[in-house]
């Protein structure tokens, strides 16, 4: 249980309180924080793949793609 619990990314002390509930659904809540965690950690990783994607289908160099550029744009901080 542990193991499985560990490779779906709960904390040791995440563990520790679901393994010690008769039953795991009576920590619902920090089952539901973990799931939403795990959305926002799958999010990043889905634009961090759409990036590495386009750069290696991307026509340009790097410093002449104006997806790259709008990209950066976008990231830098203060107003536009």
């Amino acid at each position: 249980m542990i193991r499985m619990g560990r490779e779906a990314g709960l904390g040791l002390r995440e563990l520790g309180v679901v393994l010690s509930a008769d039953d795991p659904k009576d920590h619902a809540d920090l089952l539901r924080e973990h799931v939403a965690r795990l959305e926002r950690r799958i999010g990043r990783a889905r634009e961090a793949q759409g990036m590495i994607e386009h750069l290696l289908a991307c026509p340009y160099r790097l410093d002449e793609c104006p997806h790259a550029a709008s990209e950066i744009e976008a990231r830098l901080p203060g107003p536009r």
